[in-house]
Protein backbone atom coordinates (compact mmCIF):
# COMPACT_ATOMS: atom_id res chain seq x y z
CA UNK A 1 0.00 0.00 0.00
CA UNK A 2 2.43 2.50 -1.51
CA UNK A 3 1.62 6.25 -0.19
CA UNK A 4 3.91 8.29 -2.36
CA UNK A 5 2.84 9.09 -5.79
CA UNK A 6 6.86 8.01 -6.88
CA UNK A 7 6.50 5.33 -4.76
CA UNK A 8 3.17 3.92 -7.08
CA UNK A 9 4.82 5.58 -10.11
CA UNK A 10 7.71 2.83 -9.57
CA UNK A 11 5.53 -0.15 -8.22
CA UNK A 12 3.15 0.73 -11.92
CA UNK A 13 6.21 0.62 -14.18
CA UNK A 14 7.12 -2.76 -12.83
CA UNK A 15 6.03 -5.26 -16.61
CA UNK A 16 3.26 -7.93 -14.92
CA UNK A 17 3.50 -11.28 -16.53
CA UNK A 18 -0.74 -11.07 -17.11
CA UNK A 19 -0.80 -8.05 -19.49
CA UNK A 20 -1.08 -9.09 -22.92
CA UNK A 21 0.21 -7.07 -26.03
CA UNK A 22 -2.88 -5.69 -26.96
CA UNK A 23 -3.76 -4.38 -23.45
CA UNK A 24 -0.19 -2.66 -23.28
CA UNK A 25 -0.56 -0.91 -27.13
CA UNK A 26 -4.59 0.22 -25.80
CA UNK A 27 -2.75 1.93 -22.87
CA UNK A 28 0.26 3.48 -24.91
CA UNK A 29 -1.90 4.75 -27.31
CA UNK A 30 -4.63 6.48 -24.68
CA UNK A 31 -1.87 7.73 -22.68
CA UNK A 32 -0.58 8.98 -26.04
CA UNK A 33 -4.01 10.79 -27.35
CA UNK A 34 -3.94 12.39 -24.14
CA UNK A 35 -0.68 13.84 -23.75
CA UNK A 36 -1.42 15.20 -27.67
CA UNK A 37 -4.68 16.77 -26.97
CA UNK A 38 -2.68 18.52 -24.23
CA UNK A 39 -0.68 19.67 -26.15
CA UNK A 40 -2.52 20.54 -28.79
CA UNK A 41 -1.65 17.71 -31.68
CA UNK A 42 -3.81 15.08 -31.98
CA UNK A 43 -2.63 11.95 -34.20
CA UNK A 44 -5.48 10.37 -35.84
CA UNK A 45 -5.76 6.72 -34.48
CA UNK A 46 -6.12 5.67 -38.21
CA UNK A 47 -2.29 6.55 -38.46
CA UNK A 48 -1.59 3.70 -36.56
CA UNK A 49 -0.43 1.62 -39.18
CA UNK A 50 1.30 -1.16 -36.86
CA UNK A 51 -1.27 -1.79 -34.84
CA UNK A 52 -2.44 -5.05 -36.51
CA UNK A 53 0.48 -6.61 -38.35
CA UNK A 54 0.44 -7.23 -42.08
CA UNK A 55 -1.41 -10.82 -43.05
CA UNK A 56 0.65 -13.62 -42.90
CA UNK A 57 -0.73 -14.65 -46.26
CA UNK A 58 1.71 -13.13 -48.16
CA UNK A 59 5.81 -13.18 -48.38
CA UNK A 60 7.32 -12.88 -45.01
CA UNK A 61 9.71 -9.97 -44.53
CA UNK A 62 12.36 -12.66 -42.96
CA UNK A 63 12.87 -16.00 -43.52
CA UNK A 64 14.92 -18.18 -41.20
CA UNK A 65 15.08 -21.66 -42.24
CA UNK A 66 17.45 -24.49 -39.98
CA UNK A 67 20.17 -22.11 -39.10
CA UNK A 68 22.84 -23.06 -36.39
CA UNK A 69 25.78 -21.44 -35.35
CA UNK A 70 28.92 -23.91 -34.37
CA UNK A 71 31.74 -21.91 -32.30
CA UNK A 72 35.58 -24.31 -32.15
CA UNK A 73 35.80 -24.14 -27.94
CA UNK A 74 39.17 -24.99 -26.98
CA UNK A 75 40.21 -27.42 -24.15
CA UNK A 76 40.33 -31.05 -22.70
CA UNK A 77 43.17 -33.73 -23.15
CA UNK A 78 45.70 -32.32 -25.18
CA UNK A 79 44.23 -28.91 -25.91
CA UNK A 80 41.99 -30.18 -28.52
CA UNK A 81 38.77 -27.83 -29.43
CA UNK A 82 35.53 -29.41 -29.40
CA UNK A 83 32.52 -28.42 -31.47
CA UNK A 84 29.78 -25.98 -29.49
CA UNK A 85 26.54 -25.78 -31.29
CA UNK A 86 25.39 -22.03 -29.94
CA UNK A 87 22.22 -22.11 -32.01
CA UNK A 88 20.89 -25.58 -34.07
CA UNK A 89 18.04 -26.04 -36.01
CA UNK A 90 16.33 -22.87 -35.78
CA UNK A 91 13.64 -21.92 -38.37
CA UNK A 92 10.73 -19.09 -38.18
CA UNK A 93 9.00 -16.47 -40.53
CA UNK A 94 8.36 -12.66 -39.57
CA UNK A 95 5.90 -10.19 -41.12
CA UNK A 96 5.81 -6.81 -42.05
CA UNK A 97 4.83 -4.61 -39.08
CA UNK A 98 4.69 -7.95 -36.67
CA UNK A 99 7.20 -8.44 -33.50
CA UNK A 100 8.80 -11.32 -32.67
CA UNK A 101 9.51 -11.96 -29.18
CA UNK A 102 12.42 -14.39 -28.83
CA UNK A 103 12.96 -15.16 -24.48
CA UNK A 104 15.15 -17.82 -22.71
CA UNK A 105 17.49 -18.25 -20.21
CA UNK A 106 21.07 -16.46 -20.17
CA UNK A 107 23.27 -19.01 -22.83
CA UNK A 108 20.20 -20.06 -24.78
CA UNK A 109 21.75 -18.21 -28.13
CA UNK A 110 19.23 -15.86 -28.38
CA UNK A 111 21.69 -12.70 -29.25
CA UNK A 112 23.48 -15.28 -31.42
CA UNK A 113 20.26 -15.93 -33.23
CA UNK A 114 19.62 -12.03 -33.80
CA UNK A 115 23.47 -11.45 -34.96
CA UNK A 116 22.96 -14.30 -37.80
CA UNK A 117 20.22 -12.93 -38.81
CA UNK A 118 21.83 -9.34 -38.55
CA UNK A 119 24.72 -10.92 -40.98
CA UNK A 120 26.91 -10.20 -37.87
CA UNK A 121 27.56 -13.94 -37.89
CA UNK A 122 27.49 -16.03 -41.12
CA UNK A 123 25.33 -18.96 -40.27
CA UNK A 124 27.42 -22.21 -40.12
CA UNK A 125 24.55 -24.16 -41.93
CA UNK A 126 21.13 -22.85 -42.60
CA UNK A 127 19.31 -19.83 -44.63
CA UNK A 128 18.47 -16.60 -43.98
CA UNK A 129 16.39 -15.25 -46.26
CA UNK A 130 15.22 -10.81 -46.41
CA UNK A 131 12.27 -9.95 -48.42
CA UNK A 132 13.06 -12.83 -50.86
CA UNK A 133 16.82 -12.21 -51.02
CA UNK A 134 19.43 -15.04 -49.66
CA UNK A 135 22.00 -13.16 -47.48
CA UNK A 136 23.27 -16.77 -45.45
CA UNK A 137 26.92 -15.92 -46.89
CA UNK A 138 26.70 -12.51 -48.61
CA UNK A 139 30.14 -10.79 -48.55
CA UNK A 140 30.60 -7.42 -47.01
CA UNK A 141 30.35 -5.04 -49.55
CA UNK A 142 26.93 -6.80 -50.82
CA UNK A 143 25.74 -6.52 -47.50
CA UNK A 144 25.81 -2.85 -47.43
CA UNK A 145 22.82 -2.01 -48.89
CA UNK A 146 21.00 -4.50 -46.83
CA UNK A 147 22.22 -2.33 -43.78
CA UNK A 148 19.65 0.20 -44.06
CA UNK A 149 17.41 -2.05 -43.82
CA UNK A 150 18.20 -4.40 -40.71
CA UNK A 151 19.39 -2.02 -37.70
CA UNK A 152 20.21 -3.46 -34.15
CA UNK A 153 19.82 -1.67 -30.38
CA UNK A 154 22.19 -3.62 -28.61
CA UNK A 155 21.83 -4.25 -24.65
CA UNK A 156 24.31 -2.07 -22.59
CA UNK A 157 24.15 2.14 -23.87
CA UNK A 158 27.36 2.21 -22.11
CA UNK A 159 29.45 0.16 -24.37
CA UNK A 160 27.52 0.69 -27.21
CA UNK A 161 28.47 4.16 -27.64
CA UNK A 162 31.83 5.71 -28.27
CA UNK A 163 32.71 7.72 -25.38
CA UNK A 164 35.31 9.94 -27.87
CA UNK A 165 32.38 10.29 -30.43
CA UNK A 166 29.27 13.06 -30.12
CA UNK A 167 25.71 12.42 -30.33
CA UNK A 168 25.48 13.63 -33.09
CA UNK A 169 28.38 11.96 -35.05
CA UNK A 170 27.44 8.85 -33.93
CA UNK A 171 23.77 9.09 -35.13
CA UNK A 172 24.79 10.54 -37.94
CA UNK A 173 27.85 8.17 -39.21
CA UNK A 174 25.48 5.83 -40.82
CA UNK A 175 24.48 8.25 -43.06
CA UNK A 176 28.12 9.29 -44.40
CA UNK A 177 28.61 5.11 -44.65
CA UNK A 178 25.56 4.75 -46.94
CA UNK A 179 27.29 7.80 -49.09
CA UNK A 180 25.41 11.11 -47.93
CA UNK A 181 27.64 14.11 -48.04
CA UNK A 182 25.42 17.42 -47.24
CA UNK A 183 26.84 17.93 -43.81
CA UNK A 184 23.97 20.34 -43.01
CA UNK A 185 21.38 17.99 -44.47
CA UNK A 186 22.67 15.56 -41.94
CA UNK A 187 23.05 17.43 -39.24
CA UNK A 188 19.09 18.39 -39.63
CA UNK A 189 17.51 14.64 -40.17
CA UNK A 190 19.82 13.56 -36.63
CA UNK A 191 18.31 16.51 -34.82
CA UNK A 192 14.99 15.68 -36.02
CA UNK A 193 15.23 11.88 -34.89
CA UNK A 194 16.59 13.55 -31.57
CA UNK A 195 13.50 15.16 -30.82
CA UNK A 196 11.47 12.76 -31.86
CA UNK A 197 13.08 10.18 -29.53
CA UNK A 198 12.62 12.32 -26.44
CA UNK A 199 15.62 14.35 -26.57
CA UNK A 200 16.74 18.00 -27.40
CA UNK A 201 18.19 18.84 -30.76
CA UNK A 202 20.59 20.98 -28.93
CA UNK A 203 22.14 17.97 -27.43
CA UNK A 204 23.69 17.44 -30.77
CA UNK A 205 27.39 18.16 -29.79
CA UNK A 206 27.11 16.40 -26.18
CA UNK A 207 28.82 13.39 -25.60
CA UNK A 208 27.59 10.49 -24.21
CA UNK A 209 28.66 10.80 -20.63
CA UNK A 210 26.58 13.67 -20.26
CA UNK A 211 23.49 11.61 -20.63
CA UNK A 212 21.71 9.44 -18.03
CA UNK A 213 21.53 5.30 -19.36
CA UNK A 214 17.76 5.66 -20.33
CA UNK A 215 18.34 8.89 -22.52
CA UNK A 216 21.80 6.33 -23.96
CA UNK A 217 19.42 3.86 -25.18
CA UNK A 218 17.37 6.42 -26.55
CA UNK A 219 20.30 7.79 -28.26
CA UNK A 220 20.79 4.11 -29.61
CA UNK A 221 17.26 3.86 -31.02
CA UNK A 222 18.24 6.72 -33.11
CA UNK A 223 21.21 6.04 -34.42
CA UNK A 224 19.08 2.31 -35.42
CA UNK A 225 16.10 4.55 -36.62
CA UNK A 226 18.50 7.17 -38.94
CA UNK A 227 18.34 4.92 -41.94
CA UNK A 228 14.55 4.45 -42.08
CA UNK A 229 14.92 0.41 -41.45
CA UNK A 230 12.02 -1.77 -41.73
CA UNK A 231 13.31 -4.42 -39.04
CA UNK A 232 15.11 -3.39 -35.67
CA UNK A 233 16.70 -6.63 -33.71
CA UNK A 234 16.42 -5.18 -30.18
CA UNK A 235 18.86 -7.12 -28.25
CA UNK A 236 17.72 -7.37 -24.59
CA UNK A 237 17.22 -2.63 -24.91
CA UNK A 238 15.77 -2.59 -21.34
CA UNK A 239 17.58 -5.49 -19.26
CA UNK A 240 20.04 -2.62 -17.54
CA UNK A 241 17.32 -0.18 -16.96
CA UNK A 242 15.86 0.69 -13.93
CA UNK A 243 11.93 0.11 -14.46
CA UNK A 244 10.33 3.46 -15.09
CA UNK A 245 13.38 4.67 -17.65
CA UNK A 246 12.42 0.78 -18.92
CA UNK A 247 8.75 1.31 -19.21
CA UNK A 248 9.78 5.03 -21.20
CA UNK A 249 11.89 3.27 -23.72
CA UNK A 250 8.99 0.65 -23.92
CA UNK A 251 6.46 3.56 -24.93
CA UNK A 252 9.11 4.94 -27.23
CA UNK A 253 9.25 1.60 -29.38
CA UNK A 254 5.69 1.44 -29.61
CA UNK A 255 5.17 4.85 -31.12
CA UNK A 256 7.95 4.87 -33.06
CA UNK A 257 6.49 1.05 -34.35
CA UNK A 258 3.01 2.85 -35.03
CA UNK A 259 4.86 6.09 -36.54
CA UNK A 260 6.80 4.31 -39.03
CA UNK A 261 5.60 0.50 -39.51
CA UNK A 262 8.32 -1.33 -38.01
CA UNK A 263 8.96 -4.75 -37.81
CA UNK A 264 10.76 -5.74 -34.53
CA UNK A 265 12.45 -8.95 -33.48
CA UNK A 266 12.67 -8.11 -29.72
CA UNK A 267 15.34 -10.42 -27.89
CA UNK A 268 15.06 -10.56 -24.03
CA UNK A 269 15.28 -12.82 -20.73
CA UNK A 270 12.32 -11.07 -18.87
CA UNK A 271 9.19 -12.83 -19.65
CA UNK A 272 6.53 -9.80 -18.52
CA UNK A 273 8.62 -7.18 -21.30
CA UNK A 274 8.29 -9.74 -24.25
CA UNK A 275 4.55 -10.89 -23.73
CA UNK A 276 3.82 -6.44 -23.73
CA UNK A 277 5.71 -6.01 -26.48
CA UNK A 278 5.43 -9.34 -28.76
CA UNK A 279 2.53 -11.00 -31.26
CA UNK A 280 4.39 -14.24 -31.42
CA UNK A 281 6.65 -15.45 -29.03
CA UNK A 282 9.89 -17.87 -29.46
CA UNK A 283 10.89 -19.40 -26.15
CA UNK A 284 14.41 -20.64 -27.00
CA UNK A 285 16.58 -23.36 -24.51
CA UNK A 286 20.00 -24.78 -25.20
CA UNK A 287 20.17 -23.44 -29.25
CA UNK A 288 16.72 -24.51 -29.90
CA UNK A 289 13.09 -23.31 -30.24
CA UNK A 290 11.23 -25.22 -27.82
CA UNK A 291 7.85 -23.60 -28.17
CA UNK A 292 6.61 -21.09 -30.87
CA UNK A 293 3.40 -19.49 -31.25
CA UNK A 294 0.93 -16.18 -30.53
CA UNK A 295 1.91 -14.44 -28.00
CA UNK A 296 -1.31 -14.87 -25.39
CA UNK A 297 -1.64 -18.83 -26.17
CA UNK A 298 2.15 -19.37 -25.07
CA UNK A 299 1.67 -17.57 -21.90
CA UNK A 300 -1.80 -18.82 -21.04
CA UNK A 301 -1.47 -22.13 -22.40
CA UNK A 302 1.99 -23.38 -22.49
CA UNK A 303 2.56 -26.73 -24.01
CA UNK A 304 6.63 -26.81 -23.04
CA UNK A 305 7.32 -28.00 -19.40
CA UNK A 306 10.64 -25.29 -20.22
CA UNK A 307 8.10 -22.59 -20.81
CA UNK A 308 6.13 -23.49 -17.79
CA UNK A 309 9.22 -23.49 -15.51
CA UNK A 310 10.30 -19.94 -16.82
CA UNK A 311 6.83 -18.72 -16.14
CA UNK A 312 6.60 -20.26 -12.79
CA UNK A 313 9.98 -18.53 -12.22
CA UNK A 314 9.20 -15.22 -13.18
CA UNK A 315 8.63 -12.74 -10.35
CA UNK A 316 5.59 -11.00 -8.84
CA UNK A 317 4.35 -8.43 -7.04
CA UNK A 318 1.85 -9.36 -4.69
CA UNK A 319 3.21 -11.68 -2.07
CA UNK A 320 -0.10 -14.09 -2.03
CA UNK A 321 0.53 -14.45 -5.50
CA UNK A 322 4.28 -14.82 -5.26
CA UNK A 323 3.59 -17.56 -2.18
CA UNK A 324 1.22 -19.61 -4.67
CA UNK A 325 3.90 -19.54 -7.44
CA UNK A 326 7.04 -20.64 -4.95
CA UNK A 327 4.70 -23.73 -4.55
CA UNK A 328 4.08 -24.13 -7.81
CA UNK A 329 8.08 -24.37 -8.79
CA UNK A 330 8.35 -26.70 -5.91
CA UNK A 331 5.99 -28.44 -7.43
CA UNK A 332 7.43 -28.66 -11.01
CA UNK A 333 10.62 -29.35 -9.23
CA UNK A 334 9.53 -33.01 -8.32
CA UNK A 335 8.20 -33.79 -11.20
CA UNK A 336 11.55 -33.17 -13.15
CA UNK A 337 12.99 -35.46 -10.49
Amino acid sequence: EPEHPYTQALLAAVPRVEVSRAQRRAQDRADRLEKEKREGTVTDPAKFEAFTPASTDGEPLLKVEDVAQRFKVRGGAMGRSTDFWAVNGVSFDLYKGETLGIVGESGSGKSTLSRMVMRLLEPTRGRVVFEGQDITHMSERALRPLRRDVQMVFQNPYSSLNPRVTVGDAIGTALRVQGERDTKKIKREVQELLDRVGLQPSHYNRFPHAFSGGQRQRIAIARALILKPKLIICDEPVSALDVSTQDQVLRLLSELQDDFGLTYIFVAHDLAVVRQVSDRVAVMRKGEIVELGDSDSIYENPQSDYTRQLLAAAPLLDPDEARSQRAEREALRAQAV
